[in-house]
């Protein structure tokens, strides 16, 4: 395998000033270090960075890590714990924000599953030495929701002894709805006022949240989502790029135009799905996962792929497959699809990065 060099993320942007009532408590790092997990809201032009600034002034000495995930579903989420805290662990507390996704709506939701969903998260973040909490923030569904996942967010965390902080129902109670729309862009992401606002609605929960002693209670997923390196089983000659995005620098497999590449994972894998990147290099690849599925579509470059960004290629819609062998080719370019802005970078190459698994408990 080759080397190749290294991309970073671009900067996240600074926000000066603490938010209000932040009081500064100095002191030297006293081993705790707090992840932030979430979708869109907690890339770099939501809420995250001024959070982030806020809570290392308040309280000096103890870390921040952020992992913007973007447009993901929750069944993503237990293998990017596992990923952060290797990479970037161990920490003490997490913070979750991932009820924005599309989940609530996707016609294969149900009640059952969001919990099921809930339990396998929290008990990951456990796993690796974090207490969880949760932060619920708006979105406007219209009557499109196929289950309430706040509802049944507050209602598991009630039961679980999990700190939930509601900036959604709650929200429009406190504020009512013209103010709720008038720090969002659209129907999720919130304007820059509106990003500051919601971090320092955040601060004070997060603040208490590494503070309280927390009961745990007992966890039974049916199944646990986690991760499996491709590294080791790559074929010989297949290029490897040190890739970040999302706050996770990771070693991808490089499948060039013209190439194929065929892993054999040395056993029968159930995975969630394919861990992949966006970027101005993408385009469309056949992907096929074991030996009696057909190919599908990967495609990596979409109108906003001026942003390198981690994708989830999902197997049977996230209820995912069983496999042995991975094989990814005939990659060709996305003539039709234009950046919004930025250029396209030929050629077009697949960055392939790890499976997520999905196992019975």
């Amino acid at each position: 395998m080759t080397q190749h060099g290294e991309v970073k993320a671009a900067a996240e942007p600074s926000e000066p000033g603490a938010a209000p009532g932040a009081s500064k408590t100095a002191g030297p790092d006293d081993g705790r270090k707090v992840l932030v997990v979430g979708f869109s809201n907690t890339l770099m032009f939501g809420y995250a960075p001024r959070l982030k600034q806020s809570f290392m002034e308040a309280r000096d000495g103890i870390d921040f890590v952020r992992v913007g995930l973007g447009a993901q579903q929750p069944h993503v989420v237990p293998a990017f714990i596992r990923l952060a805290a290797r990479l970037h662990g161990p920490f003490s507390h997490v913070l979750f924000e991932i009820n924005t996704s599309a989940f609530t709506r996707h016609p294969l939701s149900s009640d059952e599953l969001a919990v099921e969903l809930l339990s396998d998260i929290v008990l990951t973040a456990q796993e690796v030495g974090a207490e969880p909490g949760f932060v619920i923030l708006y979105r406007d569904y219209g009557d499109t929701r196929t289950i309430d996942f706040n509802a049944l967010t507050r209602t598991f965390c009630a039961a679980h002894g999990v700190p939930v902080l509601d900036r959604a129902e709650g929200l429009l109670a406190e504020r009512g709805e013209p103010f709720v729309r008038s720090i969002l862009r659209d129907d999720v992401h919130t304007t820059p006022e509106g990003s500051r606002f919601i971090a320092d609605e955040i601060l004070p929960f997060l603040l208490d949240h590494i503070e309280r002693p927390l009961t745990r209670r007992p966890l039974t997923p049916r199944f646990r989502r986690g991760y499996l390196d491709i590294l080791d089983r790559l074929p010989a000659g297949t290029a490897v790029e040190r890739m970040e995005a999302s706050n996770l620098g990771l070693d991808y497999a490089v499948v060039n135009e013209g190439e194929t590449m065929t892993v054999d994972l040395g056993r029968d894998v159930g995975a969630l799905g394919l861990v992949y990147l966006y970027g101005p290099y993408g385009g469309h690849a056949d992907l096929r996962f074991g030996a009696d599925s057909g190919v599908q579509a990967l495609v990596s470059m979409d109108r906003m792929s001026h942003v390198t960004r981690i994708a989830v290629h999902p197997f049977a819609s996230h209820r995912g497959m069983t496999g042995r062998t991975l094989r990814v080719g005939n990659l060709r370019d996305l003539a039709e699809v234009v950046p919004l802005r930025g250029d396209k970078t030929p050629p077009v190459r697949q960055y392939v990065g790890p499976l997520l698994t999905l196992d019975p408990a």
